[in-house]
């Protein structure tokens, strides 16, 4: 079963790796930035915990513009 915890080196020890774009008001996804693509978790929940524990620890939010850059 996967958990909160196996995500948590995205706002921790890989912190520089992943970002969120903000696709709307206070709507985000996850992306990894080093390769380029969008990190989708399958369970709805975790994903916006996820996202929650990004914002609280400082992670990068990037805006729809960075699309156009990839």
């Amino acid at each position: 079963m996967v958990t909160l915890n196996d995500y948590k080196d995205m706002w921790t020890t890989n912190k520089e790796k992943y970002a969120l774009i903000e696709l709307s008001n206070n709507r985000y996804a996850i992306v990894d930035i080093t390769h380029k693509s969008a990190v989708l978790i399958e369970d709805c929940d975790i994903a916006e915990e996820v996202k929650r524990q990004m914002i609280i620890h400082g992670n990068k939010i990037l805006d729809k513009t960075w699309l156009n850059n990839i």
